[in-house]
């Protein structure tokens, strides 16, 4: 008796489950379709608009420093990642404030994200290691 009472149970269960999934089938059947391009603009959505002007005001400085002292036009992710790697040593180490003085470690954590961030962004063709930034 108690066997049948354990069947019982187990196909009780069995049969919640089997109704579960088909219900669940039923609601996927009635999701909207999603393409590569609507994922991308919900990331981008999703991304914070502090991170953005920070990435973008970064960017720029980074560009023009390039410009001043390198004669470098072209956009950073198309620029060789050897070169690009010459190029940021020598920011990493000459970069200052307005006043003159030397930024943070911080300061510089936040630069190294913002261009480690617009590079992925891009699809840079080199992926980065924490050890390749100061």
């Amino acid at each position: 008796m108690a066997d049948d009472t354990q069947r019982d149970r187990g196909a009780e269960a069995s049969a919640k489950t089997s109704s579960l999934m088909k219900k669940q089938l039923i609601m996927n059947d009635r999701d909207k379709p999603v393409s590569l391009s609507d994922v991308q603009v919900f990331i981008d959505q999703q991304k914070k608009a502090n991170t953005k002007r920070a990435t973008n005001r970064d960017v720029k400085n980074i560009q023009r420093w390039l410009a001043v002292n390198k004669f470098e036009l072209r956009p950073l992710f198309l620029v060789e990642p050897e070169l690009l790697d010459e190029y940021l040593s020598q920011l990493y180490i000459s970069i200052r404030k307005a006043d003159g003085g030397e930024y943070e470690p911080g300061s510089l954590d936040q630069l190294r994200a913002s261009l480690e961030r617009h590079l992925l962004d891009n699809k840079y063709q080199t992926k980065f290691k924490r050890q390749d930034f100061p």
